[in-house]
């Protein structure tokens, strides 16, 4: 995957028609002041430049606007592939706004259905007696769980990210 990088450009040379900007490379900055220095440095030509985000690659939706950049997208540039995928999924799926920690502490993991889920958090969380194991219905409590304490997120088939619902 290529780095993250947002297009700067500010508002008083878009309004005059003049697209003049620069690419910079997320990763090159160690946090958002950093990256505001720079962008304010490539646009020292104005007195006070209003800086605007015209494009921007490999950042998710929510982490930036047209006008500001999240102090998140660095902990989320630092996360592995795996974490990024987790965290792009939560985000599509559920539609929250929660940073990457956040997210990574919700995920409980990856099963083939949310009823191998049930048979897993009965067999960590619960003592049942062996006489009674097939009395339990393990995808309504999976149904029943997706209601209110879990989130039960389907990616391809066998594929079933699951998260805690805060």
């Amino acid at each position: 995957m290529t780095s993250p990088r947002v297009y700067v450009g500010t508002y008083a040379k878009y309004n005059a028609a003049n697209l003049a900007g620069a690419w910079l490379s997320v990763d090159d900055y160690v946090d958002s002041s950093d990256f505001y220095e720079a962008a304010k440095k490539l646009h020292s030509d104005e007195a006070d430049a209003e800086l605007m985000f015209q494009d921007y690659e490999n950042i998710p939706t929510g982490l930036i606007g047209e006008s500001w950049i999240d102090d998140a997208v660095w902990d989320y540039i630092q996360a592995s592939d795996e974490e990024k995928e987790i965290f792009n999924i939560y985000r599509k799926a559920v539609g929250s706004e929660d940073d990457i920690t956040v997210v990574l502490e919700a995920f409980q993991g990856v099963y083939r259905s949310p009823e191998d889920w049930a048979i897993e958090y009965f067999e960590d969380c619960m003592e049942v007696p062996q006489h009674l194991e097939n009395y339990i219905d393990y995808s309504a409590f999976a149904r029943d769980a997706g209601i209110d304490s879990v989130y039960f997120v389907e990616v391809g088939r066998d594929r079933t990210f699951v998260f805690n619902r805060f």
